[in-house]
């Protein structure tokens, strides 16, 4: 499995079939998001929202997903992802038009969620014990 060290790179590296859709998709969640920041985090592309990596997004041969869908999601979107949801993926399948106010709301919701986590705390640097 390739690695790429930008979110261009991976889109770069999708089947043509994959590239617009993925293109658009990242393009939703950076609106939907203001100051979201973008990631490759397990091998895939992501935004870190609030401090946490929280997003995901990857192209697929027949469609596109977004990761995860969590219960705070589940609760707040309920039916509307009934037709996308599989366990905590949604799946969009390239055969239809993305269904961009959804994917706007579900970015929201999880921006949202995230946002009312408390604060990741950074390993801080603790001074080097000389030894004598």
């Amino acid at each position: 499995m390739p690695t790429h060290e930008t979110i261009d790179a991976y889109i770069a590296d999708q089947p043509d079939a994959v590239r617009p859709t993925l293109k658009r998709l990242r393009t939703v969640i950076k609106q939907s998001v203001k100051g979201a920041e973008e990631l490759i985090s397990y091998a895939i592309p992501a935004f870190r929202l609030s401090g946490r990596v929280g997003l995901f997004f990857a192209g697929w041969k027949d469609h596109v997903s977004i990761y995860p869908v969590s219960d705070a999601v589940l609760t707040e979107l309920g039916a509307e992802l009934d037709p996308y949801r599989v366990s905590k993926t949604l799946r969009f399948p390239l055969s239809k038009a993305l269904p961009v106010h959804l994917i706007q709301k579900v970015a929201k919701a999880r921006a949202k969620e995230l946002s009312a986590m408390k604060p990741v705390k950074r390993a801080s640097k603790k001074p080097s014990r000389k030894k004598r």
